[in-house]
């Protein structure tokens, strides 16, 4: 149906298959659904587009802990997304996530969670505080690998700080309600 409104190769049918394959039953429909996203992005030269279905990509292989093809997929995100602009940085933020979460060198791993935190700002914001949250405790938990305490506890600080804050608000928006 939306082929028909938009047209077989448009940026809505391929966004379309990109949410489909979120929503498959079977990982070989989801991976589908995403070669599908990634030919019409392909046939239209969408640099942005392609991005996505790179994260999409990067995302099913992690799915299926193929954590090798998912580290893959995340770096042709970071590296397609160079010279793009601010449109790709959430996609580029979540690459520098998920790689760093996957990253055995607990070092390099720090190097990519900060990376993703210089591209907090473009995170929507209904995700924006779990993601700091998360983030926050990632970073500590690595310093606390490298027995780095005082860095490890200002990460878990930060975190719950932003916790903090997230619950504060939370209430003071419950109490306007009842209001």
């Amino acid at each position: 149906e939306a082929e028909k409104k938009y047209g077989e190769t448009s940026v809505e049918v391929a966004e379309l298959y990109l949410s489909k394959s979120q929503m498959a039953d079977y990982a070989i429909d989801s991976l589908r659904a995403i070669r599908s996203a990634e030919m019409i992005y392909e046939d239209l030269s969408d640099r942005e587009g392609m991005v996505k279905v790179y994260y999409y990509y990067g995302d099913y292989y992690s799915k299926v802990d193929d954590l090798g093809q998912a580290v893959d997929y995340y770096e042709k995100v970071i590296e397609l997304s160079e010279g793009l602009g601010e449109a790709v940085n959430e996609w580029k933020y979540e690459a520098y996530f998920y790689e760093a979460l996957y990253e055995i060198d607990t070092e390099k791993s720090i190097e990519l969670y900060e990376k993703a935190e210089s591209l907090l700002e473009f995170v929507p914001l209904e995700k924006k505080n779990t993601e700091t949250i998360v983030l926050y405790h990632n970073i500590a938990v690595c310093y606390y690998d490298l027995q780095m305490y005082e860095k490890a506890i200002l990460n878990f600080t930060k975190a719950i700080l932003q916790n903090c804050l997230y619950l504060y608000t939370e209430n003071a928006i419950e109490s306007i309600s009842w209001k």
